[in-house]
């Protein structure tokens, strides 16, 4: 069931060198898979530009909860990056105060794929290159929580291959549970996450998500 929705951003997340993780913009009747991809328009800067991005959530992360993952690449978006930088700031200086900035965003959508494909194999694997591991990041959080909630879900060997320029972009995994996967699902799951980093010799890598790799290379 496609359709308009607006909203308010509730929470942006900087992360490492991409721009920002988007989430809480879903409403009660918004119904999405973790295949689906949504339009989204901002109307602090256009009420005529809807741009498309892939959700990189799953809906068992939360019933009004729907995250994107958006990368500062063009004139939209640095100009997103802009507006939302500088409502995070009046809103630390507003700290205490009951004034709330928000940013207004309308969805349409979702489309894509009303089977869930990825539930269907034992076998997966996941290629992708820096910011195109957003949907694969649904993937993984749909599929991680169905093992763990024993609900139907045919996925037990998932193999994710990815490329990046810079070590900071590692970052972009935090929205993956490490907790969760090395104890609850463990047993039943085998994920294994190589990451290539291919503009750095000698990386200053973020410890914090070290533990998300079984592997991680370098030239």
């Amino acid at each position: 069931m496609e359709g308009n929705r607006s909203g308010k951003l509730s929470r942006c997340d900087q992360l490492g060198s991409w721009f920002a993780d988007v989430d809480d913009i879903a409403s009660p009747s918004l119904r999405y898979n973790a295949l689906s991809f949504i339009f989204v328009q901002v109307r602090e800067l256009s009420f005529l530009q809807w741009h498309l991005f892939s959700v990189s959530s799953s809906p068992m992360d939360g019933r009004y909860h729907i995250s994107i993952l958006i990368k500062a690449l063009g004139t939209w978006t640095d100009n997103l990056k802009s507006i939302i930088t500088d409502v995070e700031e009046k809103t630390r200086s507003n700290c205490g105060s009951d004034q709330s900035q928000r940013i207004t965003a309308s969805i349409e959508g979702p489309y894509g794929h009303e089977s869930p494909y990825h539930l269907m194999y034992e076998n997966l694997i996941l290629v992708a290159g820096g910011i195109g591991i957003s949907p694969f990041l649904a993937i993984l959080s749909d599929v991680i929580h169905r093992v763990e909630q024993g609900m139907p879900c045919e996925p037990r060997n998932v193999l994710v291959l990815w490329s990046v320029k810079k070590s900071t972009e590692l970052s972009l995994l935090s929205a993956v549970d490490a907790q969760s996967i090395s104890s609850s699902v463990s047993d039943k799951l085998h994920l294994d996450i190589q990451a290539f980093v291919t503009q750095e010799i000698e990386p200053p890598l973020v410890r914090t998500f070290t533990q998300l790799f079984s592997s991680l290379f370098y030239p």
